[in-house]
């Protein structure tokens, strides 16, 4: 089992291209910054989803996780969110555990 904190992304951007190319080049390596992370995982929506977008960021336990939340990086992340291209919609963030099962 691991721990996942999710960014929810529900609406869209102003400028699909714009929004996609700074979260992925400015965001993203913010993020990688994170302490104890050990994936980032980026969802995109398909077809009439009002889900543009789910960031998945991968910790193996809560632990883990707060540290990540309390660094430097977070804060530097949450000041680097109001940068973002114009996005029309709601973001949501949501910690869950998480259990890969195969069959």
């Amino acid at each position: 089992m691991t721990v996942a904190y999710l960014v929810l992304y529900e609406g869209k951007p102003r400028d699909k291209a714009a929004f996609d190319r700074y979260y992925r080049e400015q965001h993203v390596p913010i993020l990688r910054r994170f302490p104890n992370i050990r994936a980032i995982r980026i969802h995109t929506g398909t077809r009439e989803s009002v889900l543009y977008m789910l960031v998945e960021m991968r910790f193996d336990s809560l632990e883990h996780l707060d540290l990540a939340l309390a660094s430097e990086a977070r804060a530097e992340a949450r000041r680097d969110r109001d940068k973002f291209p114009a996005f029309d919609g709601t973001i949501r963030h949501q910690t869950v555990v998480t259990e890969d099962v195969t069959t």
